[in-house]
């Protein structure tokens, strides 16, 4: 560390011209007395040398004379001299073993930024054999010496389980020693922590807050999404909807896809002010284009309504088609949707069905239930009874009462009017109107049910209210038929 505190001195002094010296003699000179005692075999100005010509900072911009210098400085023992030698060796074609060597012994001279730089090559293998317990070594040593970069990483490891016991707590140590050391990564990290908890490590969203405003005042990109969110909800903070879209918008336009998506829906929806889908449309875009999934999908939604922008299905399929390719289980269902229906395409249901397939196998109750519809027309009963037995177990009416139906008729499965009733009366409490008047129709009869007219009477009534034409029918002639038994029996 000598060495380093050496050459920082030697750097704060040169940035002054002597003495009755203009800039211009000030920077001539300090390069031919560097140069002088180099060529004395000084090996920290050999070092310094190295470093002007490698930065062009005082001297021409020159490599291969940066690296010759470097070199006579590390052949006598300099760290600074091994450690930027090192790290010219480590660029393209580069040699790799070379430059462990030299790290190794600038890092055995305790010079941190080496020992955290001989740590990454034993993680990752480079120029030495994979080695995690030494990688760890090294980092500790970095960290421990108040390497910010390695009191970070070390903070990683314990975050990952990675060469150490998975442990936040110990993370959050190093994160916060990091921070209070001036790392802008550590307090974005430190801060995104505090925001949520973390295995054991309670949420604390005032400090999260105080640590990500330090981090976004320090050109921390990453810190303004989760800073934003507080914002937005008000935690750690007063509620500021302006100051949590200021947030999200400059998250947005530093390469965040995620800000670009949720600012997108905080404007579409208006859940921080007036909704404006036109205005979420360029957001969605932006986000879309950058392969974000449910960006893509919610773009294709607005082309597909033209609620925001005139209708286009062929460019609504177009963003299904993206957000469904990487796996977004909604985007696959709308697309289904579209192909049953033959919008902005051709009209294909056996595509559709696949596509309903992938959103239902990643449990969307909606595809279920239409994979099961379209199983059953297409006289596959088995497989459609099974899709919406899951739709209607997790709660969708619109499965519940087909799943009634195929019970109730027996087609291509054993006739169960008893569990058809029960289907149908768990999708006609869920305000099914269809289901309401199927089950009306089995009190009636007395199909799986006692016969019962005024259930019969009560379900039909407000499957009409609903507006329900076969229930206004059910229903006027059951009223019908009471009231002319009524009169036959006055008689």
């Amino acid at each position: 560390m000598k060495s380093t505190t050496l050459i920082l001195a030697l750097a704060a002094a040169m940035a002054l011209p002597a003495p009755g010296l203009a800039d211009a003699d000030a920077t001539g000179s300090a390069l031919h007395y560097i140069r002088l005692a180099a060529e004395a075999g000084d090996p920290e100005a050999q070092a310094r040398l190295g470093w002007m010509f490698e930065q062009g900072d005082g001297a021409p911009l020159d490599p291969v004379e940066a690296a010759r210098w470097y070199g006579l400085a590390a052949e006598q023992g300099d760290a600074i001299g091994q450690y930027n030698l090192a790290l010219l060796l480590l660029r393209e074609p580069g040699d790799p073993a070379r430059a462990a060597g030299l790290l190794e012994r600038a890092a055995e001279q305790n010079l941190a930024v080496a020992q955290a730089r001989l740590a990454e090559l034993y993680e990752h293998g480079a120029g030495v054999a994979a080695d995690p317990a030494l990688a760890l070594r090294w980092l500790r040593a970095a960290a421990e010496q108040g390497d910010s970069p390695a009191m970070n990483d070390l903070a990683l490891k314990y975050i990952q389980g990675r060469g150490v016991p998975a442990d936040p707590a110990e993370a959050l140590v190093w994160f916060r020693k990091a921070a209070e050391a001036g790392s802008v990564e550590a307090r974005g990290n430190l801060g995104l922590i505090l925001k949520d908890g973390l295995n054991g490590v309670p949420p604390d969203p005032i400090e999260a807050a105080r640590w990500l405003e330090l981090a976004v005042a320090d050109g921390h990109a990453a810190s303004r999404y989760p800073l934003a969110d507080l914002y937005e909800k008000g935690l750690g903070m007063a509620r500021d909807p302006e100051r949590a879209l200021r947030e999200y918008r400059a998250a947005a336009e530093a390469g965040d896809m995620a800000a670009a998506m949720r600012l997108g829906w905080l404007l579409e929806t208006g859940e921080l002010g007036v909704a404006d889908a036109a205005a979420a449309l360029p957001w969605y875009q932006l986000a879309a284009e950058a392969g974000d999934r449910a960006a893509q999908n919610n773009l294709g939604r607005l082309h597909r309504e033209g609620s925001a922008l005139p209708a286009d299905h062929a460019l609504a399929r177009h963003w299904f088609e993206r957000a469904a390719g990487q796996g977004d289980a909604l985007a696959a269902y709308n697309l289904g949707l579209m192909l049953e229906q033959g919008q902005g395409g051709d009209k294909n249901v056996d595509q559709a069905m696949a596509w309903y397939q992938r959103a239902a196998d990643a449990a969307m109750v909606a595809a279920q239930s239409r994979l099961g519809l379209l199983l059953h027309r297409a006289n596959r009963t088995g497989e459609a009874v099974r899709w919406l037995t899951l739709a209607a177990e997790a709660g969708d009416s619109t499965a519940a009462n087909n799943l009634g139906v195929i019970l109730e008729q027996g087609r291509g499965v054993a006739k169960d009017e008893t569990l058809a009733a029960h289907w149908y009366r768990q999708a006609a409490e869920a305000g099914d109107r269809i289901a309401q008047n199927n089950l009306g129709v089995l009190y009636r009869d007395g199909r799986g049910v006692g016969k019962n007219v005024e259930a019969a009477l009560h379900w039909f009534k407000r499957s009409a209210d609903a507006g329900y034409p076969r229930a206004q029918l059910n229903l006027g002639l059951l009223l019908d038929t009471r009231a002319k038994a009524a009169r036959k029996s006055g008689k």
